[in-house]
């Protein structure tokens, strides 16, 4: 099929989709092209000669959805030649090409590249005998089943992300430079070890892991881990409790801690952990704090805290927020299912000290018995910006005394009873004369903008 030349010189990005790869063919003369993505081309079974002598600029190369494709280009001898590749290419993404089974040889002379990403590709075996190129510093592999093992030569890499029945390195090592290793659902578990772990302490800044049965074992491992800022634990089905001893990562900044079903308790001495500031714990329905008021269960320089979906949690009254000074942001998530008014602080209480006041951001969700906003609870939060409620059904009504005079934004979501006194005029606790300016939107949500003037 004879077709017209289009050229290009220009050109710096060309994004090609649901075409047929004559339209491919019919571009030339793009020298400048820096960025290429090709979605869903028809017969493309790889990158023919003629095409990729213009690449000689190309740093991104993007394929997705190319179910043809069985390679990235053609291998033959005869057009085996050197300056046909794209030699500046720093970022290669290949997602979702069915047929594609291997990656070619002349990868590891794309000297420039950075960052390799394959995802679903289910009948890559394996990468190139030659290995990968020496400058990577990025290696994601996800829904590869067929693929055995990641290659040796990672010397360098500082990013490592794998799912899906990928084995780490038949060296059974990774590299001594990797700042970050998420190993997510179906990774062949054998092929790590807390041996793996304690080789790459010392680099090692970001660590999520997801699927294991219990990693209690792994997280053991973690006494010496210096630069760790970043840790998440997911979907672990098996994981009781933390070994004795806690968490020894003094810069440890953000900790995620989600769906763990049997998880009863914190690490030890996570008070200890000053240097965190984010904390988000969510899905662990067996979850019980110690009483803290007597030891407590919060790093002390926390500034963001999430709590959801943790039913045997004692109540807020006994989670002692208020000494936690620096803390900005709340979010609470169907917790403490016997909560009628919130924050719930009897006025018997010798420990109430109430909400920290340094409070900015404020959201309860999912409680599904709630039915007030209490006045006293709320009243020294002098510091609020944003309050959200969501999907609290049985909540009719909000402060009596009005909302504070510092809320500049509040958003309330599907709560049919407090949206039918609104809607019919009653506006409990809103104070227009806090703000000559809000809007209210009933629809998916109540909205209120309070704009200052």
């Amino acid at each position: 099929m004879k077709v017209s030349l289009l050229r290009l010189p220009s050109l710096r990005k060309l994004e090609l989709k649901r075409c047929n790869k004559v339209v491919l063919e019919s571009v030339v003369d793009m020298t400048l092209l820096t960025e290429l993505r090709l979605d869903d081309i028809r017969e493309l079974t790889y990158l023919h000669e003629e095409f990729m002598q213009f690449l000689v600029s190309l740093k991104v190369l993007d394929l997705r959805f190319c179910d043809e494709l069985l390679n990235l280009w053609v291998t033959r001898e005869n057009v085996e030649k050197k300056e046909c590749l794209p030699r500046n290419l720093e970022v290669l993404k290949i997602i979702k090409c069915d047929n594609l089974e291997k990656l070619p040889n002349e990868l590891n002379n794309l000297t420039a590249l950075r960052e390799l990403t394959i995802v679903n590709c289910p009948k890559l075996v394996w990468f190139p005998e030659m290995g990968v190129p020496p400058m990577l510093r990025k290696l994601l592999a996800e829904g590869c089943q067929a693929l055995e093992c990641l290659p040796n030569d990672i010397s360098r890499l500082e990013h490592l992300i794998i799912f899906d029945s990928t084995s780490l390195p038949t060296s059974g090592k990774l590299p001594t430079t990797l700042e970050m290793l998420t190993i997510f659902k179906g990774v062949h578990f054998e092929s790590v070890s807390e041996t793996i772990l304690q080789e790459i302490s010392k680099s090692l800044k970001s660590l999520s892991i997801s699927g294991f049965p219990n990693p209690r074992t792994l997280l053991g491992s973690l006494r010496n881990f210096e630069n760790l800022a970043y840790l998440e634990i997911d979907n672990c089905d098996r994981l009781e409790s933390f070994l004795e001893g806690g968490l020894s990562a003094p810069n440890l900044s953000c900790l995620r801690i989600c769906k763990c079903p049997i998880l009863k308790s914190m690490p030890d001495q996570i008070q200890s952990l000053t240097s965190l500031t984010k904390l988000r714990i969510i899905d662990c329905p067996n979850l019980e704090f110690s009483h803290p008021k007597t030891k407590g269960d919060f790093p002390p320089n926390l500034t963001d805290l999430s709590i959801a979906s943790c039913q045997k949690l004692m109540p807020l009254t006994e989670w002692s927020l208020h000494l936690l000074t620096s803390l900005r942001i709340v979010w609470i998530s169907n917790v403490h299912p016997e909560l009628v008014s919130f924050p719930d602080f009897p006025d018997n209480d010798e420990y109430y000290c109430g909400l920290p006041a340094t409070l900015t951001s404020l959201s309860i969700e999912r409680l599904q018995n709630l039915e007030s906003l209490s006045s006293k609870g709320l009243q020294n939060l002098t510091s609020l910006k944003e309050l959200h409620i969501s999907k609290c059904p049985k909540l009719r009504s909000l402060p009596k005394d009005g909302l504070l005079a510092t809320l500049s934004r509040l958003r309330i979501d599907d709560c049919p009873l407090l949206k039918q006194r609104l809607t019919c005029g009653s506006q409990d606790g809103i104070d227009q004369r806090q703000s000559p300016m809000f809007s209210i939107s009933l629809h998916p949500f109540v909205a209120f903008d309070m704009l200052e003037q």
